[in-house]
């Protein structure tokens, strides 16, 4: 359930999901069979600083999960508008070539953040 992932995640100190992903900067996952629904991916790296996911042609479906103004519970009290770093760093997502159904909230940064849905044939 998202909301339990959520609370699990708040609950953990941003520095030990710093050192499990170190200063990695770019995940390019294309054309990897991921074929799973699109929150196994994103809900996993909520606490990284990643600017740039590339996910085309994985076969991810469903809608992305929400990053900002969550109200995770946190040692038994619900934090107010938590928004996870990876909503704050992440500029480029590819989910061309997927079936991704819904973007809830565009999870790039506004204005100069890109969110590609379909690559056209060259």
């Amino acid at each position: 359930d998202e909301e339990d992932f959520w609370s699990f995640v708040a609950s953990h100190k941003t520095q030990s999901w710093e050192s499990l992903l170190g200063s990695l900067q770019e995940l390019d996952l294309t054309n990897c069979p991921v074929n799973s629904h699109i929150d196994r991916l994103l809900l996993p790296l909520a606490m990284s600083s990643l600017t740039s996911i590339k996910a085309s042609g994985t076969g991810l479906s469903g809608s992305t999960p929400k990053l900002k103004e969550v109200n995770p519970i946190v040692n038994d009290e619900h934090v107010l508008d938590f928004t996870f770093p990876l909503a704050k760093s992440l500029v480029m997502l590819d989910v061309s070539r997927t079936h991704i159904t819904k973007l809830r909230e565009l999870p790039v940064q506004p204005n100069f953040g890109q969110v590609i849905l379909m690559q056209m044939e060259k």
